[in-house]
């Protein structure tokens, strides 16, 4: 017995055609929203860098301001760069620099302001025992300098 000819299975060429519409839309929207998360992750990984170095630079200033009697503070130029560095000078009782904590990452620049909006640039004395120190911390990204964060805070001795 011979099998008819007029039986039809399998798909036809407009059928192939839209499933390959559709299945193309959907990975392009797939796409999409990966890549968006990407970016996404990145920019939030960069703000989590900057505030978790402007916490250290917070950690070491407010330790040297309530365990030492003095200390010097001062903005640097990084003379192979565009970019400001942080050096906190311990002093003993006659004024002598004994220990030096330098905050220096090559991704960041950092700005210091006074009380008075005064841009933090040559070596600020800092007597804890007489006064609490009111600091404004601005780090910017070397990469990225629309990437800027910026805190405000008072240190005090307790």
């Amino acid at each position: 017995m011979v099998p008819p000819l007029n039986k039809q299975d399998g798909l036809t060429l407009i059928e192939l055609l839209a499933s390959l519409a559709i299945l193309g839309f959907l990975l392009t929207l797939i796409y999409g929203i990966f890549i968006n998360g990407i970016n996404y992750s990145t920019k939030a990984k960069a703000v989590v860098m900057i505030q978790q170095e402007a916490n250290i630079l917070l950690t070491s200033l407010k330790e040297e301001h309530q365990n030492e009697k003095s200390y010097q503070l001062s903005v640097k130029k990084d003379p192979t760069k565009d970019r400001y560095y942080i050096e906190i000078n311990t002093l003993n009782e006659s004024g002598v620099t004994i220990n030096t904590i330098t905050i220096n990452n090559p991704k960041y620049s950092y700005q210091l302001f006074d009380e008075s909006n005064n841009l933090i640039s040559s070596r600020k004395f800092i007597n804890t025992t007489t006064e609490d120190f009111y600091v404004k911390v601005i780090l910017t990204s070397v990469n990225n300098p629309n990437n800027t964060y910026k805190v405000e805070t008072i240190l005090s001795r307790l």
